[in-house]
């Protein structure tokens, strides 16, 4: 707060305190409200793009799916001339 522009400008706010609590209420709402709120408060947060966030969900729920885990990780083991032709679905 040393400098005097800055000083002036959040000043009203350092001084009641009441009123900075409703402005960060109100911030917090409006960043939630725009990024597609995941129930996460904003503190220490990263916000990301809804396409990196999809992505994000899907590499989490995969390893929940039973033997999914242990799959993928096998298959990344598995040389290419060892696997078949044929997908077993």
């Amino acid at each position: 707060m040393d400098n005097p522009t800055v000083r002036a400008r959040f000043r009203p706010y350092l001084d009641a305190p009441e009123k900075l609590a409703v402005t960060k209420q109100h911030t917090r709402a409006f960043l939630q409200a725009g990024s597609g709120d995941i129930g996460i408060p904003f503190w220490n947060s990263v916000l990301i793009d809804r396409e990196d966030r999809r992505a994000i969900q899907e590499k989490m729920y995969l390893p929940s799916i039973s033997d999914t885990r242990e799959s993928i990780c096998n298959g990344s083991r598995t040389s290419p001339s060892k696997t078949g032709k044929t997908l077993r679905w």
